[in-house]
């Protein structure tokens, strides 16, 4: 995508509200945590303002159900999400169902956007990409997805 979409779509959804840009990462290992994080970097250089607020979660604290609870309600609140997987697999039916509730959850009347940062070393695209994509449209989001 262009660069000028990510800064208009960016810009948008903060004027929306004149409140800070709610961005929450979810990843699952230290190579995916490190995309993500250099993704919300590129998100702060398009912002005239650097008012962001940022949740980082690692998949495996879903596991917990206080976190998962805490993360859910971050996610209900959030205007960017970005999904950072390396690992070719798929996702536990847990963290499926996880991503179905809590994204399709939101209010259809904010504006959200979800960035899927997926690992594919083969020619395939990774197998939770179209997963991700249907909640994505569920919800209403916005969809970018980029390999890493």
């Amino acid at each position: 995508m262009p660069k000028s979409s990510h800064s208009k779509n960016c810009s948008d959804l903060k004027d929306q509200n004149q409140r800070k840009l709610k961005v929450l990462t979810l990843y699952d290992d230290i190579h995916a945590g490190k995309k993500a994080q250099a993704t919300y970097s590129r998100l702060l250089k398009y912002m005239t303002e650097k008012t962001l607020n940022h949740q980082i979660w690692s998949f495996n604290v879903l596991s917990i159900p206080e976190i998962k609870k805490c993360v859910a309600q971050d996610a209900a609140t959030a205007d960017v999400i970005i999904v950072a997987a390396n690992q070719e697999k798929c996702f536990e039916p847990d963290l499926r169902r996880w991503f179905s509730e809590s994204l399709c959850a939101k209010p259809v009347d904010q504006n959200c956007a979800l960035i899927a940062l997926l690992g594919s070393h083969q020619q395939s695209p990774h197998p939770e990409r179209n997963f991700l994509q249907r909640v994505a449209e569920r919800a209403e989001f916005q969809f970018i997805h980029q390999n890493i």
